[in-house]
């Protein structure tokens, strides 16, 4: 959904029932992209997004990530993107994790 021209928000949610139980698996997104980049470039953006997964049989996940997608010509696009990754056990322990990442994407 556009809020403006340069901003745009987006969400999901899911869930469905899990039969080997009665309870009912869950999952749900949101966002923001912001358009015109940070000033480098108009074709570039930044988003940031969060993210919930509780599924009965196993852990809890919570995201949180946040990208820089560098246009570098209209066909050749870079993406530079940090993701930090909280899971969640039944047993209560917690682990988390900072996950960098690039992607370089090309359109023939």
């Amino acid at each position: 959904q556009k809020l403006t021209a340069g901003i745009t928000f987006f969400a999901r949610y899911g869930s469905a029932e899990n039969t080997a139980s009665s309870n009912r698996e869950k999952h749900y997104s949101t966002g923001l992209q912001f358009a015109g980049g940070l000033g480098f470039n108009p074709e570039d953006t930044l988003g940031i997004g969060y993210a919930y997964t509780n599924p009965v049989s196993v852990e809890k996940e919570k995201l949180l990530e946040a990208y820089y997608n560098l246009a570098m010509t209209e066909k050749l696009h870079l993406t530079f993107n940090l993701t930090y990754l909280q899971e969640q056990r039944a047993s209560a322990s917690t682990d988390a994790y900072v996950i960098p990442g690039m992607r370089l994407q090309a359109s023939f």
